[in-house]
């Protein structure tokens, strides 16, 4: 049973079965857009509010969710969603854990000052992120992730972005999809 709640983080995967090739677009959370319920009005309010509004308005179903974000997307953007994912912050910290952690390479404007982070807003722990390669478990990598506090939420997406890139790659080597599931 998941509760309604504000996205955290949106991205659009587009891969391209030919060339194996993949483009991520990470839309910024605080973004005005038309959010679009069926038979009422459209009427502005950020991206991240689409998909709790999608479960309060609908049957309170993630897919209830899921869809409201779909529309959201394709009626702002024109963008087609064919399959989702949805991912909460341990399983995300699950998920980095059981490739055994990965490896990132801080740039300079991304290292992350001394601060306190929480993945349940009760237990807080002292993180720091210096720049250079770093070998980051699932809760530092979420944490690192997430930060935004001096700076803009264009930062926190490119936080976001390499931690991703930098997952990807571990379960390429890995070969963990070498014999995917077929959909």
């Amino acid at each position: 049973n998941i509760a309604p709640a504000n996205t955290d983080t949106l991205m659009v995967a587009s891969i391209d079965p030919i060339s194996k090739q993949m483009s991520v677009l990470s839309i910024p959370r605080d973004l005005w857009v038309n959010i679009n319920l069926p038979g009422q009005q459209p009427y502005k309010d950020r991206i991240n509010t689409s998909w709790a509004t999608g479960m309060q308005a609908g049957d309170g179903s993630v897919d209830a969710g899921a869809k409201q974000l779909e529309t959201d997307l394709k009626d702002d953007f024109g963008i087609n969603i064919d399959y989702w994912v949805l991912l909460n912050f341990r399983g995300t910290e699950q998920l980095i854990d059981d490739i055994g952690g990965i490896d990132v390479n801080i740039p300079d404007d991304l290292a992350v000052p001394l601060s306190y982070y929480s993945d349940d807003d009760i237990h807080a722990k002292l993180i720091q992120f210096n720049p250079g390669r770093q070998h980051l478990d699932g809760y530092h990598a979420v944490a690192f992730g997430r930060y935004r506090n001096t700076d803009s939420d264009l930062y926190r997406i490119k936080r976001q972005q390499l931690v991703l890139s930098s997952a990807l790659k571990k379960v390429l080597s890995l070969g963990l999809l070498n014999n995917p599931v077929q959909l």
